[in-house]
């Protein structure tokens, strides 16, 4: 994520659909990007800007990793209106699920989600993620009250194996 995302982190607090599930209105663009460059300098999170392969300087959305101390990652995501319905969350998560286990050395991937948000369910289910059950009231929300989480998990081990080249 850089500067020419500012614009789109700028609109997604502004989108009714992912002000749904997330609190962006919270910071700036500039306060996000910037904690998200600390996460990743100090090695608590990583954040990749989800493009079109044909306009990679338009970012459509975020895929992020925020990870505790005892190696699980918790990922996230959003598109924005235009980036959804062409399975790009999904490939952005398996992508970056399959980067994030092997190179920040986690032992769990975890992704939580609203049980009304049934299009992130979708993803994560056709990222690979198994469903493991609903966290009741899991969640804080700004208005005081506490929300369920629907909670999905990808293990190194459900990684499909890197193929080996034929030596020969």
């Amino acid at each position: 994520m850089d500067e020419r995302d500012l614009a789109a982190i700028e609109r997604a607090a502004g989108d009714a659909e992912i002000l749904k599930w997330f609190d962006l209105q919270t910071r700036s663009p500039a306060d996000y990007l910037e904690a998200k460059r600390a996460a990743w300098a100090d090695g608590t999170g990583a954040s990749f800007a989800i493009c079109d392969a044909t306009r990679p300087d338009a970012c459509l959305g975020h895929v992020f990793i925020e990870r505790d101390e005892d190696d699980r990652g918790s990922i996230g995501y959003w598109l924005l209106e235009d980036g959804r319905g062409k399975g790009r969350a999904t490939r952005a998560v398996r992508l970056f699920a399959s980067w994030a286990l092997p190179e920040m050395r986690l032992g769990r991937l975890q992704l939580h989600t609203d049980p009304d948000n049934v299009a992130s369910q979708r993803v994560a289910e056709r990222a690979g993620f198994t469903r493991e059950g609903v966290l009741r009231a899991y969640n804080g929300r700004s208005d005081g009250t506490r929300a369920d989480a629907v909670v999905y998990s990808l293990l190194p081990q459900d990684l499909a194996p890197t193929p080996v080249a034929d030596p020969s």
